[in-house]
């Protein structure tokens, strides 16, 4: 079974205007991780890579065609997967976690 890890975020780019005039600290925590998909992947990279585990990584944002192509792709499906209710559907039947 391959190890896949998803780094991607929600849009293109994070939109820092309307970020800057939040003035809950809660929600600008929660706003700024919706981006930070980035942020543990070289750590779990390395976990993988030391541990032995061959993984892959797809890298993007949600809206991009290409990272639900490659997405179905790992999924089984032919087509492209342009739906998130595919993808939900298919993590129904996968395994999702890592305890080493």
């Amino acid at each position: 079974m391959p190890v896949i890890i998803l780094n991607l975020s929600p849009e293109e780019s994070k939109d820092y205007d309307n970020f800057n005039k939040l003035n809950d600290r809660t929600l600008m925590t929660g706003k700024w991780l919706e981006y930070c998909s980035a942020c543990p992947v070289p750590e779990i990279a390395n976990v993988f890579q030391r541990i032995g585990i061959n993984f892959y990584q797809v890298t993007g944002y949600l809206k991009e065609n290409y990272v639900w192509k490659e997405i179905g792709e790992w999924i089984g499906k032919e087509d492209h997967v342009t739906q998130q209710s595919g993808f939900n559907g298919a993590l129904l039947q996968w395994n999702v976690g890592y305890l080493h």
